[in-house]
């Protein structure tokens, strides 16, 4: 059987348990064909976030192959966003207990029942208490990159105990990655 469905949505909305709100304000086009999902130009709000997703789904039953971009403008940081996310990522935000608003701009590549991610994560005022750390970071500014599972910054800039910080990092985060890590911190005051 041969089809295709081409759709423009103007005001949807979605639910779903995986998700920490409801997306609203949808708007987009969607084409579905026997290869699978085509998604072009969509829009939404999650909570007072703007999220934006492009992207192919290769199928109609999940798991099956996806392409999927997706960028976000002031994304809360919380613990609703953090209870929805899937238990391999929940031992890495309850080590950081991030909490404040990024921006991100990703593309996710699902294959071989394997999820994929190159990214970019803005902090906009992020505090975190890292298990490892004895002081709570505060209004963390800055840019940083996530490819092939590691993490790096060149400067990420925040306060500790009210002094400034900056850090650099180079960090792998999933274990088994590489062996090679590194971390730089420069502080003023005591």
């Amino acid at each position: 059987m041969n089809y295709q469905l081409r759709t423009t949505i103007h005001d949807g909305r979605l639910a779903h348990p995986k998700l920490p709100k409801q997306i609203s304000q949808l708007r987009g086009i969607v084409t579905c064909d026997p290869r699978g999902v085509s998604i072009e130009s969509s829009q939404g709000t999650l909570g007072d976030a703007v999220v934006r997703l492009t992207g192919r789904i290769n199928g109609h039953n999940w798991p099956c192959d996806a392409s999927l971009n997706v960028a976000t403008r002031g994304l809360l940081l919380d613990d609703r966003l953090a209870s929805s996310l899937p238990p391999s990522m929940q031992g890495g935000w309850d080590r950081l207990q991030p909490l404040g608003r990024v921006d991100l701009d990703a593309k996710l590549v699902h294959t071989d029942m394997t999820w994929r991610t190159a990214a970019t994560v803005v902090c906009k005022g992020v505090d975190v208490r890292y298990e490892k750390f004895p002081y709570p970071v505060e209004n963390l500014v800055g840019r940083v990159e996530i490819r092939d599972d590691i993490a790096t910054t060149k400067a990420l800039n925040g306060r500790i105990a009210g002094n400034r910080m900056q850090c650099a990092f180079r960090l792998p985060i999933k274990p088994g990655i590489t062996n090679e890590k590194s971390f730089v911190v420069a502080t003023d005051g005591a």
